[in-house]
């Protein structure tokens, strides 16, 4: 009926395969065809692939079905976010793939609420569509959203894809940037990152120096400690910190003994972070400092 040249038969077709999306959704899911020639039937079709996962992590849900069925009637921001603000983990990864359709959306908020949503939850089908949505929403907030799940996945070979996002022209899309290649730890995002670590913005600048800690690569050392020879009081700190995580308890020891309270205090955090194990007895002793903030 699907493929009748009668656009009411293929109409009646659709409706009847929605009813029964909302009972049967696995049996319709199956049923759906994979190609459509007509795109209006093809259309609708995405429609019901969006649907019926939404349908099946509320069958047994009455109160979820109705947030649901809210946002299907009225799809904004504000409704997919109360539809799944009711659901836990395990209904979320059913309705992953309409989460993943969701990201297509016209309206600006609610793909920002399914990536919001589908974070560490997605499935590998949709790593492109984040990594396009990270690369060229016109939205920030989305673009911000996408990196933010990108780095929750922690999906192979994401981090060389998503290196554009470095550069754009929103500093806070940068600094999410090198926050999500933080969480991959991709040692090869090292070259771009130490890039960044020269960012116009502070807090970019800070959160590249923070990923590369986390990466753990020694191989940007050389280039932090001719960042540190030159860096500003601020700044100072967060290469303090990228190299405590790198090179371990002899370089936590020195900074230990460095004459500027901040960064003694970002030596302490450093050991807390890798564990204190032989550096228990040196941080214990800053508890008998001059200054309070290295006290506390």
């Amino acid at each position: 009926a699907l493929a009748h040249p009668e656009v009411q038969i293929r109409d009646e077709a659709l409706a009847r395969l929605a009813a029964w999306g909302a009972e049967d959704p696995d049996r319709v899911l199956a049923a759906l065809p994979a190609v459509c020639e007509d795109p209006e039937v093809a259309q609708k079709i995405g429609e019901l692939r969006l649907r019926i996962p939404l349908y099946q992590a509320s069958i047994d849900d009455p109160e979820l079905r109705k947030a649901v069925q809210a946002f299907l009637d009225e799809p904004t921001s504000k409704a997919l976010g109360n539809a799944l603000r009711k659901t836990g983990r395990q209904r979320r990864r059913i309705m992953a793939g309409s989460l993943e359709r969701l990201m297509e959306s016209g309206d600006a908020g609610v793909r920002k609420t399914a990536l919001l949503y589908l974070g560490p939850q997605a499935p590998a089908s949709a790593a492109d569509r984040m990594i396009r949505a990270a690369l060229e929403d016109p939205d920030r907030e989305v673009r911000i959203e996408a990196l933010r799940a990108i780095g929750a996945g922690k999906q192979a070979g994401a981090a060389p894809r998503i290196f554009p996002c470095l550069t754009d022209p929103e500093w806070s899309v940068r600094q999410i940037a090198a926050q999500a290649l933080g969480d991959l730890k991709d040692r090869a995002s090292v070259p771009d990152l130490l890039r960044q670590v020269q960012d116009m913005e502070p807090n970019v600048r800070q959160a590249a120096l923070s990923a590369l800690g986390r990466i753990g690569d020694p191989a940007a050392c050389p280039k932090l400690e001719e960042i540190l020879a030159v860096s500003d009081a601020k700044n100072r700190s967060a290469v303090v910190y990228a190299l405590c995580l790198l090179e371990g308890p002899a370089r936590i020891r020195r900074f230990l003994e460095d004459p500027e309270p901040s960064i003694r205090v970002t030596a302490i955090r450093a050991a807390a972070v890798r564990g204190l194990g032989e550096l228990a007895d040196p941080v214990c002793d800053q508890l008998t400092h001059a200054h309070v903030s290295v006290r506390r």
